[in-house]
């Protein structure tokens, strides 16, 4: 499955949502093959950055079962996406539209990040319609929303009826909580499920993960 972070608005956690999602898909997928044959093991997780900042690639040291590409060009991008094998693709807020188009056609689910606020909101819309264009093309292709950086505030309550309202069978049953323990873990390029295992934040990273298996 290609699973692509995505949505036209910065700082709703799409970067923070590729790494920890990423790293818990890859304790799981760890944990369902150790005792399986070498020849049935899953092919290893994929990460690929398609922000030119390269924040995700710092995450390399510390998610070692995993592997990481920064494609620069629509050929490179093409070669990864072609290839049979998950991945979890990050992207910037401001991706052009021939890379956008190129990696909806070969995703498999648009997973959507949505912080509870205003300009978050009109981020996804537009990103919705974006997937909903390359359906035609791509018609395997979904899209997923999750709420992040939520704190369980009344306007951000409202937000998450609003959506389930509109989207029922999209929005995660999953929400990630605000922590900062994000910020600490992110300063040091360390998953949440390894700088704070026991912690809410890393359940729910741990819980989208098991959630992400079923939409394969």
């Amino acid at each position: 499955m290609i699973l692509t972070i995505i949505n036209q608005k910065g700082g709703v956690a799409k970067t923070t949502t590729a790494a920890n999602l990423g790293a818990a898909l890859t304790e799981q997928q760890a944990n369902l093959t150790a005792k399986a044959p070498q020849s049935l093991k899953a092919p290893r997780l994929r990460f690929i950055d398609l922000d030119v900042q390269g924040s995700l690639l710092r995450y390399r040291k510390t998610i070692k079962s995993a592997t990481f590409h920064a494609p620069r060009t629509a050929d490179e991008l093409r070669a990864l996406l072609e290839k049979d094998a998950p991945a979890v693709v990050d992207c910037p807020p401001g991706l052009d539209e021939t890379t956008r188009r190129l990696l909806l056609a070969h995703s498999d689910v648009a997973l959507i990040p949505l912080q509870p606020a205003y300009d978050a909101l009109i981020g996804m819309v537009r990103t919705i319609e974006a997937v909903e264009a390359a359906q035609a093309e791509n018609p395997r292709l979904r899209f997923k929303i999750v709420l992040t950086m939520y704190r369980g505030r009344p306007n951000a309550r409202e937000m998450r009826a609003d959506v389930g309202d509109s989207y029922p069978e999209n929005l995660c049953r999953t929400t990630i909580p605000f922590s900062l323990l994000f910020e600490e873990a992110t300063a040091l390029a360390q998953p949440i499920t390894l700088y704070a295992p026991d912690s809410t934040a890393a359940r729910a990273y741990s819980k989208l993960a098991k959630e992400t298996l079923t939409w394969q």
